[in-house]
């Protein structure tokens, strides 16, 4: 498994995502300590485009079905020694999915579509592919979390077992453009979209696995 796959591709787009949180609610390094779990995907409020929401709800919807069997998407570990890792399934769902032919939001809403019956199916048959494993040092200071490689993201915490990380549309792109017929669609699909992953604390378990495992 490559080491910082998924952080790696996140460095150079997260870092221009710079405004943080004012309204109060400071998350500390303490907060994140446990294992958390991709629980919902959010797009911007605001942003009002029937295929996005059509989308992310058909996501949601085999999200939940993916976590219900154990088979997350994405999960999240943070220790209290500044020390964390990232269990990433998605590509390896994809690999599940027609995911090829994507090339506009209302090919994502009919893809997604289908995922949900895909995920049923992936589930009942026991198929869950393995995870990669990134691996990460991080601190958090002003409710924004800086991680190694030069990662910057913004923390939300909505209750203690709710927290909630921005990712630019272009950061979603850039992990998982290959994957599709048109990378060049997708990064124009996603370019400056806000898109919040919602994860909910699994644990309060501060053992982390390691890559070499």
């Amino acid at each position: 498994m490559k080491k910082n796959v998924l952080l790696l591709a996140l460095a150079g787009v997260l870092a221009l995502s710079c405004s943080s949180d004012d309204s109060g609610n400071n998350v500390t390094a303490n907060d994140l300590t446990g294992t958390w779990i991709l629980d919902a995907v959010r797009s911007d409020e605001d942003f009002d485009n029937e295929d996005l929401n059509n989308s992310i709800n058909n996501l949601n919807a085999a999200i939940r079905i993916l976590n219900a069997g154990g088979c997350t998407l994405l999960t999240f570990a943070f220790d209290t020694n500044g020390k964390g890792n990232v269990e990433d399934r998605l590509p390896g769902i994809m690999d599940v999915i027609n995911v090829s032919s994507i090339v506009d939001l209302a090919d994502f809403s009919f893809v997604f579509e289908e995922m949900i019956e895909s995920m049923q199916d992936l589930i009942e048959g026991g198929d869950c592919p393995e995870p990669s494993l990134s691996e990460f040092d991080f601190s958090v200071e002003n409710s924004q979390l800086s991680a190694s490689p030069g990662v910057t993201i913004d923390l939300t915490l909505e209750n203690e077992d709710i927290l909630i990380i921005d990712v630019p549309g272009e950061a979603v792109a850039a992990l998982y453009g290959e994957n599709f017929a048109s990378e060049e669609a997708i990064k124009g699909v996603l370019d400056g979209l806000g898109i919040q992953f919602v994860l909910k604390k699994q644990s309060n378990n501060t053992t982390l696995q390691s890559e070499e495992e």
